[in-house]
């Protein structure tokens, strides 16, 4: 009997971003996600309207907010829920061998559910951003540009969705991996003397943002990168991964483990 031929090329991308999609609606990692963002906003309004000295810089505060808290967390951590579940998400479930068994190329599985988890990072990134400028920084003087805060929330969801899509399909522990990466590379690197910290890509999304990490100590002079660099560094990078996520993936072999 001859195999049935492939579903054309957009129509399988199309119908793996909407599997992927629906799947999110049904999960708990979206409830997951809000509680998080809650719970960010919530600390950054109270940093705003708490009762404060009269001194309290509000423009520091914002740059702080935009640095630690929208680069050096939430921007992260959304995109490991979703970035993860490219793959994660139908192998926990033990679904994955069935898309396999369907008139598929298995690249176009991936970047479906890519395709279609960068666009919920983005635009929940984005949302988060002008969120956080409006809870925090309307009507101040001598912010960071707001189109350079965006940029950089969106290409941290190009950048990071990458990364872990791709760690979930090279990594076994994926989830493991992508918390070390996020807590001992990408928070604590950008603040490393000398030329080590243009190696954290969240050194590159603050540059853009233009909110650059300070050195690691007062006597050293920060690094200064141009924002061309740190626009190609992070595109480039982006296309890398997930380059070789789609270069995997189909050479990849799920084994299902059978429960007990």
């Amino acid at each position: 009997m001859q195999a049935p031929k492939p579903l054309p090329f957009f129509a399988s991308v199309r119908a793996m971003a909407g599997l992927y999609l629906r799947t999110l609606t049904r999960g708990r990692k979206s409830w997951l996600v809000a509680l998080l963002l809650l719970i960010g906003l919530s600390v950054a309004a109270i940093t705003v309207y708490r009762p404060r000295r009269a001194d309290y810089d509000l423009v520091e505060n914002y740059r702080q907010l935009v640095s630690q808290l929208l680069l050096g967390f939430l921007v992260q951590f959304v995109c490991l829920f979703y970035g993860l579940a490219v793959v994660r998400e139908e192998v926990e479930q033990r679904t994955i061998t069935y898309l396999f068994l369907r008139p598929l190329r298995r690249s176009t599985i991936i970047l479906g559910r890519y395709l279609a988890a960068l666009c919920v990072t983005l635009l929940i990134n984005l949302g988060v951003s002008l969120l956080l400028h409006g809870i925090a920084g309307v009507g101040l003087q001598g912010l960071p540009p707001l189109p350079g805060v965006l940029l950089a929330a969106g290409l941290g969801a190009l950048f990071y969705t990458s990364v872990f899509t791709a760690f979930a399909t090279f990594l076994p522990r994926p989830t493991i991996f992508g918390v070390c990466f996020i807590v001992f590379w990408e928070f604590s690197l950008p603040f490393v003397p000398n030329t080590a910290a243009a190696f954290s890509l969240r050194f590159h999304l603050l540059n853009l943002a233009g909110v650059p990490a300070p050195p690691a100590f007062d006597f050293l002079e920060p690094l200064q990168v141009s924002t061309g660099t740190s626009l190609a560094v992070l595109l480039g990078a982006s296309l890398l991964l997930m380059g070789l996520a789609l270069w995997r993936f189909p050479r990849r072999e799920f084994i299902m483990k059978t429960a007990d």
